[in-house]
């Protein structure tokens, strides 16, 4: 199958889309279909793909959200060639460009809107979220094949947006279960303030859709109890790093605190790998990657019921809790209390991403979902004339 996805931006600085969907893509081609990643990404990413082949495409004066002609023309040249096209989140003028042209001409093509029709995420500009999907984006909605949730919590509050008309699978995103294998360094041993703690970690961007301030509230509470813990936060600064910091220095914790900003994947590994518990305030996600390598790596999870992923608290690996600070304390603590717990909650998250969360499996279900919905042409059937190949991974 030749599929072709887009994803608007590929940097770190992006979020969990720039992680989760190369791997996807990569799973695919190593399944035997033809995959090309179109994004709009300055500089180059930080790491080299076998499996597919990523094209990339600079903005209209170097913003992503505006396509510049070479991105219009290819999409005149180059959508022939492909069978199917997914297109990775909403409110971008690329993807319902794409999803347009993908209707006049008759190719199916696969929403995921990756979180961003969740009740939370809808509240933020939601004037301009409304009028545009009023204008443009219910078309978009209403002409895929089928739309991509990652799971029920996710499915149920999107559509609330757009009704319930559309065909609809429910698939996570995936996680490679062997980091849990592989060698680790010490991660505690560059800060002093971790020096014989008790990890209770956070990895994500410090963004105001983390609710981080609730955990900053949660860790207040835990820590008048609890001397040995320490709060570790890994990610990016989206807003909200001033605001924390005064506030852990108005608390008199700052020495108990950690501020660790953005870190390559390995040494988020490495601080998983000696973390306690992993916090998880979020007012609306879609499926966290952070998440599933804390998962991989059995680091019992505690989450708020607004996080959305409740197969993890099924499964035993994950306590699901209300948005209290009092609750998400109580739960950290619990874990941290009870080493039989905390055992149990190791094994269950390592059984839950074997046997469900693997990206292999999560390859298969996509593709088993567009041959389901998606009227595929035959083999060596063309739409007209074929066009060139993309060879660049570069367009100007």
């Amino acid at each position: 199958m030749k599929m072709m996805h887009l994803l608007p931006g590929l940097l770190p600085e992006a979020g969990g889309p720039s992680r989760s969907v190369p791997r996807l893509c990569e799973e695919l081609g190593r399944q035997g279909h033809e995959v090309e990643l179109w994004t709009f990404s300055e500089g180059e990413p930080n790491k080299q793909w076998t499996a597919f082949e990523l094209v990339r495409f600079r903005g209209f004066m170097g913003r992503p959200e505006l396509p510049g002609t070479a991105f219009l023309k290819a999409t005149g040249r180059e959508l022939g060639r492909f069978d199917v096209v997914i297109l990775h989140g909403l409110w971008n003028v690329p993807a319902t460009w794409v999803a347009r042209r993908c209707r006049e001409i008759g190719i199916p093509y696969v929403v995921s809107p990756m979180g961003m029709l969740r009740r939370a995420a809808m509240k933020k500009s939601a004037s301009k979220k409304k009028a545009y999907y009023a204008a443009l984006e219910r078309a978009t909605m209403d002409g895929a094949a089928f739309v991509r949730y990652f799971n029920e919590t996710d499915a149920h509050e999107s559509m609330a947006v757009t009704g319930p008309a559309m065909a609809v699978e429910l698939i996570a995103n995936g996680i490679d279960h062997s980091i849990a294998h592989s060698q680790r360094t010490s991660f505690k041993a560059e800060y002093s303030q971790l020096t014989n703690k008790r990890i209770v970690v956070f990895v994500g961007r410090l963004h105001w859709s983390k609710n981080l301030r609730l955990q900053c509230d949660a860790f207040r509470l835990l820590a008048q109890g609890q001397p040995e813990v320490a709060w570790l936060l890994i990610g990016p600064d989206g807003g909200e790093r001033e605001w924390l910091e005064a506030e852990v220095a108005r608390l008199g914790l700052t020495d108990r605190v950690v501020f660790a900003g953005l870190q390559t994947e390995d040494r988020c590994l490495d601080a998983l790998a000696e973390a306690e518990v992993f916090a998880m305030t979020s007012l609306h996600e879609g499926h966290s990657m952070a998440m599933n390598e804390a998962l991989a790596m059995g680091v019992p999870v505690v989450m708020t019921r607004s996080v959305g992923f409740e197969r993890a608290a099924v499964a035993g690996a994950a306590i699901l809790v209300d948005s209290e600070a009092s609750a998400v304390a109580a739960a950290v603590q619990k874990v941290l209390e009870n080493g039989q717990l905390a055992d149990e909650m190791r094994s269950r998250a390592k059984r839950l991403v074997k046997e469900e969360l693997g990206w292999e499996r999560i390859a298969e279900r996509f593709v088993e979902a567009i041959e389901r919905h998606a009227k595929i042409r035959a083999a060596g059937e063309h739409r007209g004339t074929e066009p060139s190949r993309c060879q660049h991974k570069d367009s100007a």
